[in-house]
């Protein structure tokens, strides 16, 4: 199999993965409270990283400096963003959470012009102007069915994600992707 069919079937199996985590989310949170599922979820993940983990060469420790970093990082990233995605959609449904999830390049962008002073195109405006829109034409179109309580909690935990995701800029720059993710998981179990 050539690279780019190993990356069309990476990129497929990722997308339908994703796609179901919220239908998931949605069904087990019958049974299950918000933090254990969260735990549960970042359980298996953990011990699923442990394979490449055990292959990496040259693995960076981070420093006692750095922990208070990533303490913050998993509050945002980690805790805070499942535990608001998981009540939320106990009350909205798996496609309208799934939508608002999939605007947080939007709410990373507002936050890196904010308290980063990145600069934003008129494009990116558009973006984020027709994103929020649809947002409230869904909204608006599921009324009868949708809490607004839990569009408010899926937004909050995608305000995590976005902080977990600006947050984490300054850390890529001593540890790279993989590490960092293996130190988080080894923080936060």
């Amino acid at each position: 199999m050539s690279n780019i069919s190993k990356a069309f079937v990476a990129a497929l199996v990722t997308i339908i993965l994703w796609a179901s985590a919220f239908i998931g989310i949605r069904y087990v949170m019958k049974e299950f409270s918000s933090g254990s599922l969260a735990f549960a979820r970042y359980f298996i993940a953990s011990i699923a990283m442990i394979i490449p983990f055990v292959f990496l060469k040259d693995k960076t420790m981070p420093k006692f400096s750095d922990l208070f970093g990533f303490c913050i990082l998993g509050f945002f990233g980690f805790f805070s963003y499942n535990i608001f995605l998981n009540e939320g959609e106990i009350t909205v449904s798996s496609g309208m959470a799934n939508f608002i999830v999939s605007q947080l390049p939007v709410f990373v962008v507002i936050i890196a012009m904010v308290f980063f002073n990145e600069k934003v195109n008129k494009l990116g405006f558009l973006g984020f102007i027709l994103s929020v829109l649809g947002s409230v034409i869904i909204f608006l179109g599921n009324q009868g069915s949708v809490s607004f309580n839990g569009v408010v909690l899926v937004y909050i935990a995608v305000m995590s994600a976005a902080v977990f995701t600006c947050l984490q800029k300054n850390i890529l720059n001593v540890f790279t992707l993989l590490k960092l993710y293996h130190t988080l998981y080894g923080l936060e179990h």
